[in-house]
This record gives C-alpha cells, structure tokens and sequence, in this order.
C-alpha cells in the first residue's frame, strides 16, 4: 500500500471532518513525527551528577588511609581538640534548621572551650563562598573571622586544608571528601536526622547507605525522633544537644535521659576529648 492509499485518504478526511483545530493539530504532529524529535532529555539532579562523575567514589588507598585514621582515634585516650574543621555544603540562611544548630555548637566550643572552627563549603570552588564569612559572623560573633575555605578541582583530598585536630562531615555527601582528607587526627558525623528518609527511590537513596561512616568516632545528635536513634545506634556522641521537644540524648547513642552536668562519653576540659 503506498503512503497516500486508502487507508491513510480516510484517516485524513475523518480528521477534517472534524474541523479547522482537529486539522491543526495533526499538521502539527505530523510535523513533529516527520522531524524526529526527541523526548526532552531527563533531568539530573546535582546529587546524580555527583555521582556519576565519581565524587561519591572511595578508591582502595583512600579507603585504607581513612581506615588508620579512624583505628588510631579508636585507640586514643584522649584527643587534644583546639582546631575544628567542619565539612559544611553552602547555605543561604545561617538560621536555618540544621545549619544554625551546627553553627552553634561551633560557637558554643569556641566560647567555653576555646576551640577554633574551620569551615570548608566542599561543595564551591573559589569564588562561591565570598558570603560564609559574614554570614557567620552576623549570626554567632564568636565565629566572626574564622577561616572559610571552598573546593579545589581536582584535588580529591582537600590537601590544601591544613592540618586539625579532628574533622566533621555534616551531611552524607560530605563524609566521602571527609573520608579523602587526611589532615585530621580524629573524624565525626554530626548526624542530626535519618538522611536516607529524605530521597525518594533512586541513585541518591542506592548510594546514600553506602556513605564511609566515621565510626567509631562519633555524632552529635539533636533531632527527635525514631529515625535519628537508628543512625545513632552506631555512633557515639562527642557532645550532647538539647532536642527540639526538650529533651537530650544521653551516654548512650539512641535513648534519652537528663541533661548530664558533664557527658558521659567525651568530658569536655579545656578543649579536651576523654574517653570514660
């Protein structure tokens, strides 16, 4: 049967039967068949990026130098804390959910405890930061003028970071670059809720429970909640922070009790880290 048989001159006179929009309409689709136009391509996100270009990736070295990292601390009686270097993604509010609640802990170890805080924006390059600075010092005075350094391409283990007494990652994809620098004596997750509950199905969720976990050092936890406790089930808290509800973690990861006068887990003297 050629293109314009009997079958297709049908086709054709019932769409005109239709009237002038119907007509249009076809012309147009036609059109678009003719043409072979492509579906729009799928959108990725920046966390899908991320991962296909291998930034969530541990090789075998990176793997085994964090490794000796974290036994050393393991076997550490104590860990002499006077430099802090937070794994921080950018943020626009300084005031915002969990962004203060990190921002004030640092302030808090500054003000009693005389520790300095760094933070790395692991997630800009230079030139993507210039506002952190202000926005820290605006929000916690006690922060004004600290050290606010960005991403360097190409270097995997943030090597340009100098060295520190222990480093923090603050959400899971900052643990893998925490994981790759090795400048730091000691590493924490300060875990404030069950990240993977917070990504539908798909590459970021697959990838998410696979994230290096900085055990056996541990997290700060201070969101309520059954899923946080589940996260903190494997950690061990450094400090402890007052819950929304009021209530606090106690020694031990994942239950709550009263505010102790001097946490069980770390007591905190003058920048000092102890194990009990």
């Amino acid at each position: 049967m050629s293109r314009w048989g009997r079958r297709r001159a049908d086709y054709v006179a019932g769409i005109l039967r239709q009237g002038p929009t119907e007509a249009g309409y076809a012309f147009f689709r036609a059109r678009r068949r003719a043409r072979n136009i492509a579906d729009e391509e799928g959108v990725l996100t920046k966390l899908d990026r991320l991962i296909l270009d291998g930034e969530l990736d541990l090789d075998a070295g990176e793997r085994a130098a964090n490794e000796r990292v974290l036994a050393a601390y393991a076997q550490a009686v104590e860990l002499e804390l006077h430099t802090l270097q937070w794994f921080l993604p950018w943020f626009h509010n300084p005031h915002g959910g969990g962004v203060r609640t990190i921002l004030r802990v640092a302030a808090d170890l500054a003000e009693k405890h005389g520790v300095e805080s760094r933070f790395h924006i692991y997630d800009r390059t230079e030139g993507q930061a210039v506002d952190i600075p202000a926005k820290l010092g605006e929000a916690f005075p006690s922060l004004r003028g600290a050290t606010v350094t960005t991403a360097r391409p190409g270097d995997r283990a943030s090597s340009h970071l100098p060295p520190c007494g222990a480093a923090v990652a603050t959400t899971w994809p900052s643990a893998f670059p925490l994981a790759r620098f090795g400048g730091a004596r000691a590493k924490f997750f300060f875990v404030q809720d069950y990240e993977p509950a917070f990504h539908p199905a798909g590459a970021v969720s697959a990838v998410l429970p696979e994230a290096p976990a900085p055990a056996p050092a541990g997290a700060a936890t201070g969101a309520g909640g059954k899923a946080a406790e589940r996260v903190a089930s494997w950690a061990r808290p450094f400090c402890s922070v007052r819950c929304r509800e009021g209530r606090w973690r106690g020694s031990s990861a994942g239950t709550r009790s009263s505010p102790p006068s001097t946490p069980s887990s770390a007591r905190r003297r003058e920048g000092t880290l102890r194990r009990s």
